[in-house]
């Protein structure tokens, strides 16, 4: 049985490698992601198919992710993951560097609920209306 550390790397290691297929695959059907309101993509998300487009795609959509620092604690069902992302804009090339929490819950080996805090929410938001 995979540890809810490794479930959430594996899971990350496929969204930097661009395979979508693979990064859904260690998502729980009925997963539950919490994204700050005061992004364009905020609020929650109930759901795969919630997640994959209302929050996956539209990212994706406008904006390349890169993972720097990548910090995985777990415990048998719970995951702290303390990162550093780099949002690249497809339009403009600009690229913005965001310190990032995510908690999550792994249950049956899937990700079934998603906790989203970057560091600062005013500068994301800044950065994705800019690009």
């Amino acid at each position: 049985m995979k540890s809810a550390a490794k479930v959430v790397r594996d899971m990350l290691d496929a969204v930097l490698r661009g395979d979508e297929a693979s990064a859904m695959s260690h998502i729980h059907p009925d997963i539950k992601v919490i994204e700050p309101d005061s992004l364009v993509y905020g609020g929650v998300h109930n759901g795969l198919s919630a997640f994959h487009t209302d929050v996956y795609g539209v990212i994706l959509s406008k904006l390349n992710i890169g993972i720097g620092r990548c910090e995985v604690i777990g415990s048998e069902n719970k995951v702290a993951v303390s990162m550093d992302v780099t949002f690249t804009s497809r339009k403009t090339g600009q690229s913005l560097l965001m310190p990032f929490v995510e908690l999550y819950t792994v249950c049956d080996e899937k990700i079934s609920d998603l906790d989203v805090y970057p560091q600062d929410t005013k500068r994301l938001a800044e950065f994705w209306d800019a690009n």
